[in-house]
């Protein structure tokens, strides 16, 4: 099942604009195996460089919008997503390492969720000190303790939990993630 839906994803990819052979490191040249990017949002741009250079000053060695197919030397490579304008899908760039065949599918960040999950980050420290307060405060022992005793602890843990769940939101969202898959060739059906 999982072969036919990879398979069904890889026809459907537009070949990109030619072949890409490059010496590699120490001179040696390699053989190129085939590289197939897949992305959800078919209108964001993905530029493929080497994992040394520098995005400002160097043009990409493959650069397609949405799925797209092509050949590149085994390596460590740079892929870097860039959102269409009218998306909340903000430039990111993320390092993988190309061994063979493979297929990487790209799930871009999300500049809404980043924001989000910041707000939560800042917001979750200060119902921590209220709920502490209100936990502090009950050691009078007045009328109503209990209430604000229970009142104040429920906050001070979901302040906390808000805290790391809104951190973890927003380091998620900071940068594209890719999920590279081996690709295995063909085999030629046996004789019986």
């Amino acid at each position: 099942m999982v072969s036919a839906v990879l398979l069904a994803l890889l026809t459907a990819a537009r070949p990109a604009a030619a072949d890409l052979v490059y010496v590699g490191g120490g001179g040696a040249l390699s053989e190129p195996v085939p590289l197939h990017l897949q992305i959800k949002e078919q209108r964001a741009q993905l530029r493929v460089y080497r994992r040394e250079d520098r995005l400002d000053l160097v043009a990409p060695l493959v650069m397609c919008q949405g799925n797209c197919a092509f050949k590149l030397v085994p390596g460590a490579y740079k892929l870097e997503l860039r959102g269409p304008p009218d998306s909340d899908i903000p430039t990111g760039s993320r390092l993988f390492e190309l061994r063979g065949p493979s297929a990487v599918y790209v799930e871009p960040p999300s500049a809404t969720a980043r924001w989000i999950g910041l707000g939560m980050g800042v917001l979750g420290p200060g119902m921590m000190v209220l709920g502490l307060a209100l936990v502090a405060e009950a050691q009078n022992r007045e009328a109503g303790y209990r209430d604000k005793q229970f009142a104040g602890g429920a906050l001070a843990v979901g302040g906390t939990l808000l805290t790391v769940g809104g951190w973890i939101m927003f380091a998620v969202n900071g940068k594209p993630s890719l999920q590279v898959t081996a690709l295995r060739p063909l085999s030629p059906p046996q004789a019986r």
